[in-house]
């Protein structure tokens, strides 16, 4: 079975909406390709999510049980898609430093001070070796 992220957000839709019309509007489909992107969802996952009619479309009772997935899933992938954001923005992740020991002591704590405070998400790794051992450290 393969749903993408834009079969999810296009079921969520019209399960609000209960109209094609307005839902493939907000999900800047025309009406004929929205139906044929429903139709398609649903034989990927081998059964019928909704109750057409001419005046409204209702789910299923199979289209409910998956309504409460596809809203987990879209709340997983809005989350996987602000974590890469954030990464990409280096509002969280992991930096490593490393440097001499004389130097760590000096200048350093209060440049860390700043860093931290324009980047709370970053995780700092500070390490005092010498030249060789300080290579591999940052590399690892």
């Amino acid at each position: 079975m393969n749903l993408s992220s834009r079969d999810v957000q296009a079921f969520l839709v019209l399960a609000k909406q209960k109209n094609f019309t307005q839902a493939a509007s907000m999900c800047h489909l025309s009406q004929p390709a929205f139906s044929a992107l429903i139709r398609a969802m649903e034989q990927t996952v081998g059964l019928k999510l909704f109750d057409r009619s001419t005046r409204h479309v209702v789910l299923t009772r199979e289209g409910e049980r998956f309504l409460q997935s596809a809203e987990r899933l879209a709340a997983e992938f809005a989350a996987c898609e602000r974590a890469m954001r954030d990464t990409a923005q280096l509002a969280q992740g992991h930096v490593s430093v490393a440097l001499l020991p004389s130097l760590a002591a000096g200048w350093l704590p209060e440049v860390l001070k700043v860093y931290t405070a324009r980047h709370p998400g970053v995780l700092l790794g500070v390490l005092d070796v010498l030249s060789e051992p300080c290579i591999a450290a940052v590399a690892n």
